[in-house]
Order: C-alpha cells, then structure tokens, then sequence
C-alpha cells in the first residue's frame, strides 16, 4: 500500500518513458477498422457463404440474443434506439479533501 507521505512531485524536465506508442491506434480506431471489414459466414440453415460488415454480424448476433431472452442485449438495442435513460442525482456532494486523512483519502484512491 503506498504511503501519501511518501509521494514527490516529477522533477522538472521529466518525460515519462509509458504509453502508446506514437502512430499506433487506439482501441476505438481498432475497432472502427475492423468492424468495417468484410467477414464471411456459412449460413447454418442454407449452407451457403454470407459476405457481410463485421458490423452487421455484431448487430445480428445482438438481436438473436434479446430474441432469446437475454435482457442485457434487450438492454443494449433500446440504448441505441432511445439513447440511455438518465439517472436523477439528489442531494448536494461536498467534500473537503484538506480535511481529510491520510487513512480517509487512502481509502477513497482504493475505492473503499
């Protein structure tokens, strides 16, 4: 467990050596790029090959599932149809983080 007390500010000039490599793409371009590629399936019923967007096999494979019951993907095709249903917050959040401990802030990083 890391100690607050323990922890310093990056030396001026400091570069962190981490992360994504320049050029590279990130999950949503990949995903992008390989949703739009074309994916052949043999179709079980026919036997014969369907050429379609991976896309389109996703959205497929969704409806089959909410078509069986599945209330997550029921869920999912009524976000995108209507867009997600708002969540009211009430009640007024404040907080002091300068009044809080050591032990307090510790436990909010670690999500206890």
């Amino acid at each position: 467990m890391a100690n607050l007390q323990n922890l310093t500010p990056y030396k001026k000039g400091h570069k962190s050596t981490g992360g994504r490599p320049k050029g590279s793409l990130d999950m949503v371009a990949l995903l992008k790029k390989y949703l739009d590629t074309d994916y052949t399936n043999i179709n079980k019923k026919t036997g014969k090959k369907e050429t379609k967007k991976f896309s389109e096999w996703v959205v497929i494979a969704l409806i089959k599932q909410a078509a069986k019951g599945n209330v997550l993907a029921v869920d999912k095709i009524f976000d995108r149809i209507n867009g997600r249903v708002a969540t009211e917050l009430k009640g007024k959040l404040t907080l002091d983080v300068k009044k809080l401990s050591d032990d307090e802030l510790e436990d909010i990083v670690n999500g206890n």
